[in-house]
């Protein structure tokens, strides 16, 4: 009896680091997932554990917190072309509506020289009017008169 339970604690003592190293690849799936998802803190936290729970991790974690690293170095590059080109669109919007409001004040100038021009041309009208009725008043005394 007590050699079964020599046996049977020598079987757990072999099957106990390979449990830890299913755990520690478990571990280490979990970071793959949270960096695959966009968690890249709780990723490099779980490498830091799968690490610390099998040190041979150690390569593997590294050359995946790195690939992880080069891909935010890569979304940050794009973000920072995406700013700068929505920087560039304001600046074109403001530029474009200056120049709409420019052009919207000289049509409003232009408007009111037409008006202005409209009621000279109209008072002008009206003054060659009164002119020519007297031309014709004085021209019909003149008849009445001869």
């Amino acid at each position: 009896m007590k050699n079964i339970f020599i046996l049977l604690f020598y079987c757990l003592l072999n099957t106990l680091p390979l449990l830890a190293q299913t755990n520690c690849q478990s571990i280490l799936t979990n970071a793959r997932n949270a960096a695959a998802k966009g968690n890249y803190k709780e990723a490099i936290d779980k490498y830091t554990s799968a690490v610390d729970c099998d040190p041979k991790l150690s390569s593997i974690a590294n050359s995946e917190i790195k690939a992880m690293f080069d891909k935010i170095n890569k979304l940050k590059t794009k973000a920072e072309q995406a700013e700068t080109k929505a920087k560039n669109a304001l600046k074109t919007a403001e530029e474009e509506k200056n120049r709409a409001n420019m052009e919207a004040k000289n049509a409003q100038t232009a408007q009111t020289q037409a008006q202005t021009a409209q009621k000279q041309a109209e008072t002008e009208k009206q003054t060659a009017l009164t002119a020519k009725q007297r031309a014709e008043k004085t021209a019909r005394a003149a008849e009445n008169t001869a």
